[in-house]
């Protein structure tokens, strides 16, 4: 996987329009639309910390596509897992979105290069 990370700005419908016809494995990151940020604001009042988020769009099989909600918190990367508590020991941190990336790698495996 290249170190090289691009957050893009498309919606669902732009994400899923571009993995079409990619193999399993094939992903982006993107922004995400006016409710992942507003996940991430309620996110960072609830655990009174500045975070940032991305969502993971990725091609699972069959032309199925899945997505992950990553957020960045003063920890590290994590895969939120719809637990308001960020401190919470259900969260693993890693210090790069390339560590966290690579703890997946069996599900996104290559970033589109669009």
């Amino acid at each position: 996987m290249s170190d090289r990370l691009t957050i893009r700005h498309f919606s669902r419908i732009e994400a899923e329009q571009h993995l079409s016809k990619q193999p399993v494995g094939t992903f982006l990151l993107r922004e995400g639309e006016k409710i992942n940020r507003w996940i991430t604001t309620a996110l960072a009042e609830g655990n009174h910390e500045v975070l940032q988020s991305c969502i993971l769009t990725v091609v699972v099989g069959d032309q199925n596509i899945s997505e992950r909600f990553i957020v960045h918190t003063p920890d590290g990367w994590t895969i939120y897992q719809d637990n308001p508590d960020l401190h919470d020991r259900q969260c693993y941190f890693y210090r790069t979105m390339n560590e966290l990336l690579r703890s997946i790698e069996s599900l996104a495996k290559k970033q589109l290069d669009v």
